[in-house]
């Protein structure tokens, strides 16, 4: 497993690029940068799993997202 930074201040076209390059399977995430990942997450077919470190965050599975 390899950590990759997501530079969020850099926008939402920075983050689908960092996530689509490294073909990224697992991505965790502070709450308040759920937003953001769940935006690109369409565009990202590695994307497997979504992991929000906030205990207050539930978001309905897509489809073809299992909760």
């Amino acid at each position: 497993m390899v950590s990759v930074a997501l530079y969020d201040t850099l926008g939402v076209p920075a983050v689908r690029h960092i996530m689509q390059q490294t073909a990224m399977p697992v991505v965790v995430v502070a709450g308040d940068k759920l937003a953001t990942v769940l935006e690109v997450a369409p565009d990202c077919p590695d994307l497997r799993l979504i992991v929000c470190l906030d205990e207050d965050v539930y978001v309905a599975p897509r489809r073809g997202w299992r909760a």
